[in-house]
């Protein structure tokens, strides 16, 4: 049976994830410009793995023919003992990467609505119960179990970083709680 290939995106932009942080831009660069010319880098919090420890990288060439290079020799890749991952991506993917990076950045706020009625409100142990199940993304800072304009209950969490908060909402959104579909959503 042979292997499923993604289909190749005709495009400049490649990602290439599983960067380990202590190698710099510089160097993954060399390696990739022997593919040919590179146009634009742009450094990316790492999506697959502990942002801490790695990066993911967006390189846009100046020819498609480079691009779709880097991808068909570059994937797998070992670079300092980590595979690489290369993946082409369209300049709509690319567009959507930074528009994320720039979320993660500066969303450090998750807003829940529909998780809690307004007699769940009243309940003495509801924060610390949030707080737990929070923390499983990251350092929770602050908690607060409010309502919105409309009078409607929410609940907000303050984390230390944006890619903690952004991994809650992704995790958060659209699950089950008591019979009710959580609507999370990153804040300022």
């Amino acid at each position: 049976m042979a292997a499923v290939v993604a289909p190749l995106i005709v495009s400049n932009f490649v990602t290439i994830s599983n960067i380990k942080s202590d190698i710099g831009i510089p160097e993954v660069q060399e390696l990739f410009g022997l593919c040919g010319t590179i146009k634009n880098t742009k450094r990316l919090t790492a999506r697959k793995l502990d942002p801490h420890k790695y990066y993911d990288l967006l390189i846009e060439y100046t020819e498609e023919k480079s691009a779709a290079s880097a991808v068909t020799t570059m994937h797998g890749h070992n670079l300092a003992g980590t595979a690489l991952i290369v993946e082409s991506t369209s300049l709509q993917g690319a567009i959507q990467l930074m528009v994320q990076q720039v979320e993660q950045a500066v969303y450090t706020c998750l807003m829940l609505e529909d998780m809690i009625t307004k007699e769940d409100m009243q309940d003495p142990g509801l924060k610390d119960e949030v707080l737990e199940e929070a923390q499983n993304f990251g350092k929770v800072v602050k908690i607060d179990i409010t309502t919105d304009e409309k009078n409607a209950p929410i609940v907000r969490i303050q984390y230390e970083e944006g890619i903690q908060a952004s991994k809650a909402q992704k995790a958060l959104n659209g699950r089950g709680f008591a019979g009710r579909k959580i609507k999370a959503s990153l804040v300022a």
